[in-house]
């Protein structure tokens, strides 16, 4: 996970062709820490950014191995980027259990939200896409959902399988793109479990 750059000035890059091989790690919004005072945003910093430059090649490594999985790869270089499914802060600088879940759920009800995200997706044009948003605040997110008749009958109803919906969605983005999800990276260090990958 080195050389760093962001992924529209990587296409803008008249060198760069369609035919790239990408992999995109699809995150939730972006976090508190990736904002500095004076400074530039950085994505996927502190635990996030920790877990996946220490995990991430281990844990997508056994899930190729698994019988899971039904990726093939060519020889070559895979370009991995990261993305945030909602570009704003939904934490609004606080503790993600105050305000993350339901501006983050406010939000995804705009059209231009959801427009946006799967533009985004099919421009980058993924071979693989990974989930690895947070499901949420399980208390918090349940009652968000009782409040909306939209969502009230729906039990299996998260931050997660919202954008996992949205990502099938737009699975017809190439005849070879797969879609895995995972656990959010901040949370591999708690179990053993939660570094696994599964196919979607």
């Amino acid at each position: 996970m080195t050389n760093n750059i962001c992924i529209d000035d990587f296409l803008a890059d008249d060198s760069i062709q369609n035919k790239e091989r990408r992999i995109i790690i699809v995150l939730e919004s972006p976090h508190v820490n990736e904002f500095e005072i004076g400074g530039n945003p950085i994505p996927a910093i502190g635990a996030t950014g920790y877990a996946l430059e220490n995990k991430f090649s281990e844990i997508f490594d056994n899930y190729l191995k698994s019988k899971d999985s039904d990726i093939r790869f060519d020889d070559g270089y895979y370009h991995v980027f990261i993305m945030n499914a909602i570009e704003y802060q939904c934490s609004l600088g606080f503790s993600t259990s105050r305000y993350r879940d339901i501006v983050f759920k406010s939000l995804w009800e705009q059209n231009e939200i959801i427009d946006s995200f799967s533009s985004r997706l099919s421009k980058y044009n993924p071979i693989i896409t990974i989930s690895l948003c947070t499901k949420g605040n399980k208390t918090n997110f349940k009652k968000i959902a009782l409040d909306s008749f939209d969502y009230c009958k729906d039990k299996k109803l998260t931050m997660r399988n919202m954008v996992i919906n949205e990502i099938v969605s737009n699975s017809d983005l190439n005849q070879e793109h797969k879609i895995i999800r995972g656990c959010h990276p901040s949370s591999w260090n708690r179990r053993k479990a939660f570094r696994k990958f599964q196919k979607i």
